[in-house]
């Protein structure tokens, strides 16, 4: 575990101990954890596809 999460910045460590401190399925339910919203963008998620089509070189579906 220790080799695993020492690759992460510090921050990122901290908050990934306090989400397993909190136990599973907590994160949905509190979107005062930076980074975690209680539901996905989906907007957000769309401005992806271009990116991951270039560099997969795949086409998106119309």
């Amino acid at each position: 575990m220790r080799r695993t999460f020492g690759a992460y910045e510090p921050g990122v460590r901290r908050t990934l101990g306090e989400l397993a401190a909190r136990g599973p399925g907590t994160a949905r339910r509190t979107a005062a954890v930076p980074g975690f919203a209680a539901a996905p963008d989906t907007a957000r998620a769309a401005g992806v596809l271009p990116l991951l089509d270039l560099v997969l070189g795949t086409e998106a579906a119309a």
